[in-house]
C-alpha cells in the first residue's frame, strides 16, 4: 500500500471467548441493542519498534481515535544508528456492538483491524549495504473489560486485567534499552487470543 520510509502497520486481532456466562452475554446484547457509546472493553496493544522505525505521535493522534502512550522522548529526526528502541501502548476502545455473540454456544468473538502509519528512519551511509532490514515484533495484546470488574460478574475469569504498573513496565524497558524478539512481516500482523 505504501512504499519508501512511510509504511502502514496493520494488526488483525481475533479474540475468541468460550463458555461465557449467560448474564455476561445478556449484558453485552443489551448494550449493543442500546447502541451504547461507552466502551465495554479496551484492547491494549503494546507495540515494540526497533531503532529503525518510529510512530509519529502527533500524526497518530490526528489520524486515529486510539489513545497512544509512550515513555521516553522520541526524536523523529535522529538516524537509526543513534536512536533507541521504543515501546508504545495503543488503547483501542471496544463497544458491545463490536462482538459477534452466539447465545446457543455461550461464546463471543471480537475481530478488530488496526492500521496506523510507521516511519522508517534514515540509515548511515554504507559502501557495502544497499539496504538495511527493518523488522517489527509480535505485539503484546491485553484486553480489559468493564464488566470483568463488576461485582455481578466477579466469577467471570475470561478477561485479562490491566495492571496499574504498566508505566513502571515501560519505564523499565526504556531504561534497560531492552531487545525484543523479531517478526519478519513489516506490513501485516495477526494476533489471536483464545480465552
Amino acid at each position: 500500500e505504501r512504499t519508501g520510509l512511510h509504511r502502514v502497520l496493520n494488526s488483525e486481532i481475533d479474540i475468541k471467548m468460550a463458555r461465557v456466562q449467560d448474564q455476561v452475554i445478556q449484558h453485552i446484547q443489551s448494550e449493543a441493542q442500546a447502541k451504547s457509546t461507552t466502551p465495554v472493553c479496551n484492547i491494549q496493544l503494546v507495540e515494540f519498534l526497533e531503532n529503525t522505525m518510529y510512530i509519529d505521535i502527533d500524526e497518530f493522534k490526528e489520524k486515529t481515535d486510539f489513545k497512544l502512550t509512550t515513555y521516553g522522548p522520541i526524536d523523529v529526526e535522529k538516524p537509526s544508528s543513534i536512536s533507541p528502541q521504543h515501546a508504545y501502548l495503543i488503547t483501542i476502545p471496544v463497544y458491545a456492538q463490536d462482538f459477534n455473540i452466539s447465545s446457543a454456544n455461550h461464546s463471543m468473538q471480537l475481530n478488530k483491524a488496526i492500521d496506523y502509519l510507521i516511519h522508517l528512519r534514515y540509515q548511515d551511509p554504507s559502501e557495502t549495504d544497499e539496504y538495511k532490514e527493518a523488522r517489527t515484533v509480535q505485539p503484546l495484546v491485553i484486553h480489559d473489560c468493564t464488566f470483568d470488574r463488576d461485582e455481578k460478574f466477579q466469577n467471570e475469569k475470561l478477561y485479562s486485567k490491566v495492571d496499574n504498573k504498566f508505566a513502571d513496565f515501560f519505564q523499565f524497558l526504556y531504561q534497560k534499552k531492552m531487545k525484543y524478539p523479531q517478526r519478519s512481516l513489516l506490513d501485516s500482523t495477526s494476533v489471536e487470543i483464545i480465552s
